[in-house]
């Protein structure tokens, strides 16, 4: 084998320096990347209680922040504010409470949570076509035709 002169041998010695240093750093960064999401791991829980606390707190912004949402998604036009949503003690179309804040176990929806319903939907989330129901109103009239919703109502009617 051919021995290395010295010019050789601090060439080696510096690129293993240089590899060493950047090794290194690799490491850190590494180390570093695991610790943020460890912290994000462990705050995941807090951050999520004090998102829910929000909702809880803020329902009629949360739905408007929602709705404004869904108009933005859909491409429908949204002119509402705060003033526009007004929750109702009972749903206007079935006539059962309506529970704003759900207190107990984690916040699903229930047929008695409020609904935004767009009266005309063609017109999207504006001042004059939205009306605050009930989860399981608005599930029933979600797509239905007035034919079609007829046609159950005379169904259930023959056969009960």
């Amino acid at each position: 084998m051919e021995r290395l002169g010295p010019i050789h041998i601090n060439y080696l010695r510096r690129m293993k320096d240089v590899a060493l240093h950047d090794f290194n750093y690799y490491v850190e960064e590494i180390e570093k990347e695991n610790n943020k999401m460890k912290y994000h791991r462990e705050d995941r829980d807090h951050r999520n209680k004090r998102t829910r606390d929000w909702h809880r707190n803020n329902p009629i912004r949360s739905y408007l922040l929602a709705a404004k949402k869904r108009a933005k998604d859909k491409g429908i036009p949204f002119d509402l504010e705060e003033s526009d949503i007004i929750f109702p003690p009972l749903c206007p179309v079935l006539e059962i409470p309506i529970d704003l804040i759900k207190t107990d176990g984690p916040r699903r929806r229930s047929d008695n949570t409020p609904s935004l319903d767009r009266l005309n939907p063609s017109k999207g989330y504006v001042k004059g076509n939205i009306q605050v129901i009930s989860w399981r109103a608005n599930r029933l009239k979600n797509d239905a035709t007035l034919d079609e919703l007829e046609r159950i109502v005379k169904y259930i009617k023959n056969n009960t």
